[in-house]
Parts: structure tokens; sequence; C-alpha cells
């Protein structure tokens, strides 16, 4: 699926949030306004923003002052260029080996302003100017005379209010009053980045070359590569619009109000339950653990198989769930629990709810259901030995990879069977495969899947073992009032947990 980034999403987060605080003028040295001729000048010699990083998700980034055109050199192998007055972004997958083009919603009705011509300054310190005095609720910025390297400095200090109102230090940055110039930044890493490279902070470096890039390919992606251009379902063809457009209706229309419980019938396995009320969602994870395992002590949290819903959450009511994910619409919440005998600490992370919920949806109904992804366009495969009676084949496909779905108008528009290919030696073969079936109707007439099946082909090149896993999921429309008590309180997942907010 690609992966969708703002325009801002190209650089780290904490350089978005720097256009919504306060900063105070004294301490920018003067901050006097430059005319047109001036500003005209200064771009002539200073072409190009260029930051380097130490650590973290990114490894480079271009501005070209003239034209606003960016380049981004991910450390995961991804390249990304944003242009900025066609606004067009060109993403170059390491991993499947393909350059999409699409067009980011960064602005209304897509339409970008005309890019202004630019100093550094104005570009990397421009926003704290702009918007000094100015109150903003989520941000704020605190200002001192620092020294650099021998050189006398301002330090911005960029604090973000958090979900639980804690002010958090996300962002320095040092400039330079003498040359107007920036001279260096640290920006916090999320807690999966902290993770991933084991700093929590990244650190980079200015300076501005007469030159940059012109293409992705100056910045190593190869020219053999191909490149789709991804369009939003409006503009995909007739056909293909009108059977993606009704699986959509078809999962808009699904309950909004429901409990799920998916399970696999193995001693050793996770369980889910899952309470949805609009946007409303919480999600348990279990574990089901042998009853020999811990020298006996995992037997009070094994559940004997095979079982049934009613079984399980009578089984659940007496467990400590090993993850639960909360959204109530305007806070999230993510905690871990520790399982008694490991003493490990119990975390829970707290963020802003932003439009959509950020938790796993490997579990919900409408997520395995209606998996089809919103960027393409597909292509309809006719009479392929794959397609299942009476359903529909549609093919997202770039690069090294390709996804196949398989709809069934007859149900709802329910994707029944997916492939995922990879080549291989030149060769497309199969990587992974999940079918839906055991169909039944809820109260309202909506189809849905009782029985899952995963395939998984392997692949010894990458030591990957084959594999087949089936899960039961049972679905249960609820009326307001139908919840158990304190379903969604996200207040009563802080007790005894260290909370994480970034």
């Amino acid at each position: 699926m690609l992966k969708k980034y703002t325009r801002a999403g190209l650089v780290p987060a904490a350089a978005t949030i720097a256009a919504a605080v306060i900063l105070c003028y004294a301490m920018l040295g003067g901050g006097a306004s430059l005319s047109l001729a001036e500003v005209q000048a200064a771009v002539a010699e200073q072409s190009w923003v260029h930051v380097t990083y130490d650590t973290g998700p990114f490894v480079e980034q271009w501005v070209c002052l003239a034209d606003g055109n960016t380049y981004c050199k991910r450390r995961d192998g991804d390249v990304v260029f944003a242009d900025w007055a066609r606004n067009l972004r060109y993403w170059y997958d390491q991993r499947a080996r393909y350059i999409s083009v699409d067009q980011p919603a960064t602005c209304p009705g897509g339409q970008v302003p005309p890019w202004q011509p630019q100093t550094a300054w104005q570009h990397v310190v421009g926003p704290y100017e702009q918007l000094a005095g100015e109150p903003a609720p989520t941000a704020g910025v605190e200002t001192e005379h620092d020294e650099l390297d021998g050189k006398k400095t301002i330090r911005f200090d960029l604090y973000y209010k958090d979900a639980t109102g804690k002010d958090i230090l996300l962002t320095q940055l040092w400039a330079d009053p003498k040359t107007r110039l920036p001279v260096r930044r640290r920006d916090r890493l999320q807690l999966a980045h902290r993770k991933q490279f084991k700093q929590e902070w990244a650190t980079g470096l200015y300076d501005f070359p007469p030159k940059g890039p012109s293409s992705l390919y100056d910045l190593g992606v190869p020219r053999d590569v191909p490149v789709r251009k991804q369009l939003a379902p409006e503009h995909w063809a007739g056909e293909v619009r009108k059977v993606v457009e009704a699986a959509e209706q078809a999962r808009q229309q699904f309950p909004r109000r429901y409990r799920a419980v998916v399970w696999r019938d193995q001693q050793r396995s996770e369980i889910d339950i899952l309470y949805r009320d609009g946007v409303r969602i919480r999600q348990e994870r279990y574990f089901s653990l042998d009853p020999a395992g811990e020298g006996g002590k995992a037997a009070q949290y094994s559940l004997a198989v095979p079982t049934t819903p009613e079984k399980i959450l009578e089984w659940a009511r007496g467990q400590v769930p090993v993850s639960i994910g909360l959204a109530d619409g305007e806070t999230e919440y993510s905690r871990r629990n520790s399982l008694p005998w490991h003493n490990r600490t119990t975390t829970v992370r707290v963020l802003k709810y932003r439009k959509r919920d950020l938790l796993a949806k490997g579990s919900r109904p409408e997520e395995i259901q209606w998996p089809l992804d919103r960027m393409g366009p597909p292509e309809i495969l006719e009479h392929t030995p794959e397609t299942p009676a009476g359903c529909i084949a549609l093919r997202f496909e770039g690069g090294n990879s390709r996804s196949d779905y398989y709809v069934d108008p007859s149900h709802d528009y329910i994707c029944v069977k997916q492939l995922q290919w990879r080549t291989r030696d030149g060769k497309w073969e199969k990587e992974r495969e999940s079918w839906l079936f055991d169909l039944r109707r809820l109260p309202g007439r909506q189809w849905y899947a009782t029985r899952r099946l995963f395939i998984g082909y392997g692949d010894s090149t990458r030591n990957i073992s084959s594999s087949k896993l089936f899960w039961n999921i049972d679905v249960e429309v609820l009326e307001d009032g139908q919840f158990p008590a304190g379903t969604f309180d996200g207040e009563k997942l802080l007790e005894g947990a260290k909370v994480e907010s970034y």
C-alpha cells in the first residue's frame, strides 16, 4: 500500500509544528523585512537549503529557494521529490522498486499557492517570525542567546503541548543573526523511531550549496525502474470506479456499533476483542498460552479449544490483556501490560486523535472485508483461473509487487480472496494469500465473514517459512447502552502505567 505523507511529511514532524508557535522579535536581532530586490539577490546567492541528519528516518533534505522544489532521501532507501508548482509528489519505493506519482491533498482543491522566492532565513526561521506574538494553543517557543562552535547564535526551543497537557521539548534550532543563516537543529524522534534507532534526538546540519539535485536519479534512484501515476478513484475508468465505489458504499453501511471477537482454534494464539461505537473504538488483545509454559505458571492464561465467543468473553474477564488500544474521537491510547512473571513496566502511549485513529486494524471486520487500496488505478482482470466464481478481480501493480483483490458483488462486494505477488528471478510468484468464507448476515442484512484463511508461501532467500492459519470471526451488533461500563474510558488506562505521549 502506498504510504501517504503530506508535503510537510517529508521533514521531521517538529518542522511542521514550527509554523504554529509564538516567538519573540527581540531575540531575532531586529527581524527587519527585506525588499523584493534584496530577496532576489539573496536567493541568487543562496540557491538551496540542504540539511543532513545523523540518525532517524531522514538522511538529508534539499529545498530550492527559487521554486520550492523539495527532495528527501530517507534512511529506509526511499527517495521523494515534491514538485511545488505542479503539486506532484514522486516517491521511489526501494522495496517495491518503482516510482509512484500522486497529488498530495495539502491545499483546498489541490491548488497550491504560487511559490515566492525566499532566503534561507525566511524559509527555515521565517515561520517563527511570521507568527511572533500570536498565541498558539498547542505549541510555544523559548529563545536564548547561545554559542555554537565559537559563534554567537540564537536558539529557538520549540515546545509542544501533548495529549496529556504536558509541554515537551520537540525541536531546537540554532540560527546565526549575523549571517542570517540557520546553522543546526535537533529534532526529538517519535517513539517508534526512538526504539528503532536507539536514539532520542536527530541532529541536522545546514549548508547552502549553489546547486542541488535535478531529479530523483541524482540521489541514486535507478533509471530503469517503472513510473506509475497514482490517481484518486474519481479519475479511474468507469467500470473500475463503479466496483470500488460499490465496495466503499458497502463498507460504510457496515454497522457502526458492534462487538467482535477474533480468534484461532489453537492452544497458543492471540485473541482479539473489539468494541466499536462510531469513531470510538476499543481493541483488547489476549494471549492464550501453553498451560505447561513458565513452569506451569501459564496454566491460568490458557484457553481450552475449540471454544465459542461466549466462552472467550467469560475467560477474558479473569485475564489481563496484553495490550489495549482505545480511540474516543479526541484522544488515542495504547496500553501495553506486562505478564505477571515478566516484571516489565506497563506503558501507555497517549496521542491526539487526528481524523482517523492509528490503532492496529488487522482484526476489524470492515478492514478485513474491504482492504482495497485507494490509490491506483487498478485494472480488472478478465478470465483469470484464480478468480472465484461470481467475483470481479482487481489488480493494483507497482514495480516488483502486485496485489490482486477478488470482490463478490452478491455479498456486499466483500473481498473474499487476496493474492500478493512478488518477482523472483524475473518470474511472478505468490507471496501470500488470504480467503474469507462462511459468510453470514447480520440483523441489518449486511454480510460478514465468520472464517478467514491465511497462506504464506515462504521464501528461503529471506529465511521465511511457509504457513497456514485460520481465524474465527464473530460480530454482534450492539445498541446504545449495551457496551460494558467504562469501555471507552481512556483515563482508566493510565492507572499504574508509565505514560508516553510522543
